[in-house]
Order: structure tokens, then sequence, then C-alpha cells
């Protein structure tokens, strides 16, 4: 449903089922943006940034989250836009926008 989203809005987006699958994805200045969520099987988004990072210093990060822990200080350290479901459209389209 996200990647029909952001087809309308001009993006061209690639989904995954994992982390793992979307690291194998994730080479050097092909994405611009990588939006994911914090809670997934295997690895959690704080992973997935810092193993994205690490291949893509200069990859811009949305993290989607319904957690109630406190991702601020992370999102501090790494830098990543974190926004919080219930998903509030505008303010995803304002982070991409920034992104």
């Amino acid at each position: 449903m996200l990647c029909d989203l952001l087809a309308h809005w001009g993006c061209q987006a690639d989904a995954v089922t994992s982390a793992a699958e979307g690291l194998e994805r994730l080479e050097p200045g092909v994405y611009d943006v990588l939006l994911t969520d914090f809670g997934m099987p295997g690895m959690n988004g704080v992973e997935l940034v810092e193993r994205a990072r690490a291949r893509d210093a200069a990859l811009r990060v949305i993290m989607l989250t319904a957690s109630a822990a406190d991702l601020d200080p992370a999102a501090q350290r790494l830098g990543f836009t974190l926004l919080r479901k219930p998903l509030d459209l505008g303010r995803l389209r304002v982070a991409l926008a920034d992104a």
C-alpha cells in the first residue's frame, strides 16, 4: 500500500519482505531514502539503519513505529526521521520532501 501511495506522489519505490532482503538490495547511491518499520522479525529498525548506513553513509532514513519504546535517542544518534503510527500521511510527505 505504501508503494502505491509513494508512486502516486511521484516516487519510485521498491518493497521487500524482510530487513535482510533490503540490505541485500542496498547499494550505495541506488536509493535516496530507506523507509522502514521499527518492529520486524529477525532485525529491528535501529539495527537495519546501522547496517544500512555502514553500506551507504549518505542514505536518508524514515522509520515508522507503533512502539511505545522511546526511540528518540536512537533517532538523534543515527540521524533518522521517526514517524509514529498511526501514520500521518502529511508528515510522511513532508519527511520525504526533506529527505
